[in-house]
């Protein structure tokens, strides 16, 4: 059944662009939406669509640069990327790894694919989310963790028809499963924020009930993978992100093929951007 009313808005993909010379990144935080705002805590969602590099001894990636008063979450699908911080803090995140960095009082970072197939095809696929910090937490103690996808929870729901519908739990929780812990000078740290990272993966003309949260949260939905399907009634496009009520429960109907989702959600910071 139709009912537009669950969903605010969507936006169209933007095109493309590089952060240095190692991601081509679409960017629909803020550059879609328009406002570095409407998605508090979140001001930054980065997508590297699916991408091969041929061989080469050529570095690539983002080298040294400066954060502060922020948080950076990368998500890894395909590939590798390497993290080395100025508070001595590094590792490498692969497919289903997380690394979750507070800038806090401030540090500079660098993330590097490396090239590890000298012969054949280096695959990369990835997102990277920035979540603003309440000015209480500005000057904290800059903090780095890693997620390993081993320790990530997963929630799987399976339709009337059998078809099933799987939740990676990042950040948040859903019927009773939550994520590891996040940094802990994180918005995200109080459940109270009802702040919400998870990919979502639907089989074939699979329907799920995405629940309700927070009437006082944020929610959208970035369908990055498939060939269409309909939130609630809506026919959505590839690489379409769809904000929606987020106190509704919306049924997500998927399409002919696999597809995937990016969910992110929490109770906004309601305070200024400046870092």
């Amino acid at each position: 059944m139709k009912n537009y009313r669950k969903i605010e808005k969507v936006f169209t993909p933007p095109s493309f662009h590089w952060v240095g010379n190692g991601f081509r990144v679409h960017n629909f935080l803020p550059r879609a939406i328009k406002s570095n705002t409407r998605m508090s805590p979140f001001f930054l969602l980065d997508y590297n669509a699916k991408m091969t590099y041929p061989p080469s001894n050529q570095k690539r990636g983002v080298g040294v640069n400066p954060h502060r008063g922020l948080e950076t979450v990368s998500i890894a699908y395909k590939g590798k990327v390497a993290h080395h911080d100025s508070a001595g803090n590094g590792g490498v995140i692969s497919e289903g790894d997380v690394q979750w960095m507070t800038a806090g009082s401030g540090l500079q970072h660098s993330e590097m694919f490396p090239l590890l197939d000298k012969q054949g095809k280096n695959p990369l696929e990835l997102f990277q989310v920035w979540l603003n910090l309440p000015a209480s937490a500005k000057f904290a103690r800059p903090h780095f963790k890693m997620l390993w996808a081993e320790e990530i929870p997963l929630y799987q729901e399976t339709d009337a028809l059998g078809r099933k519908t799987e939740v990676i739990v990042i950040a948040g929780s859903i019927a009773g499963i939550r994520a590891p812990a996040p940094a802990p000078d994180s918005w995200a740290a109080d459940p109270a924020n009802d702040v919400a990272i998870w990919r979502i993966k639907m089989e074939k003309d699979a329907m799920w009930k995405l629940p309700p949260a927070s009437s006082e949260a944020r929610r959208m939905l970035y369908f990055y993978q498939g060939s269409e399907l309909h939130l609630a009634g809506m026919k959505i496009a590839p690489y379409q992100a769809v904000q929606v009520h987020a106190d509704q429960e919306i049924i997500i109907q998927n399409g002919q093929d696999e597809s995937c989702l990016l969910l992110l959600q929490g109770i906004p910071i309601g305070e200024p951007m400046a870092t």
